[in-house]
């Protein structure tokens, strides 16, 4: 019998197909501390990866939140919930823009 987790290491998180979407994007991804925004690691900004076997070792818990590292032009909305998505949703389209200035 083999462990599952060797696998996939994340097989123990409920979202884990996530982890490797953000690997596949190149995000540098690190963990949050359960229902809240702040990191549960310290040192989050050096440490934050992309690499799948970085993320294994960095969430302990599948009760921790996702956090990514914002850098560049990347523009990050959180939408908490099927009612946050909607609603955003039903703003945005493919040719909504963002004005930095």
């Amino acid at each position: 019998m083999t462990d599952d987790t060797t696998a996939c290491p994340f097989a123990r998180f409920p979202n884990a197909a996530i982890f490797e979407d953000y690997g596949r994007a190149a995000l540098r991804a690190f963990p949050v501390r359960p229902g809240g925004k702040e990191p549960a690691i310290k040192g989050w900004k050096k440490l934050a990866s992309s690499a799948p076997e970085v993320l294994a070792r960095l969430f302990t818990s599948p009760d921790q939140n996702v956090a990514i590292v914002v850098e560049g032009d990347l523009l990050v909305v959180d939408c908490d919930g099927p009612e946050g998505m909607g609603w955003f949703r039903s703003r945005w389209t493919d040719d909504s823009r963002v004005d930095t200035a």
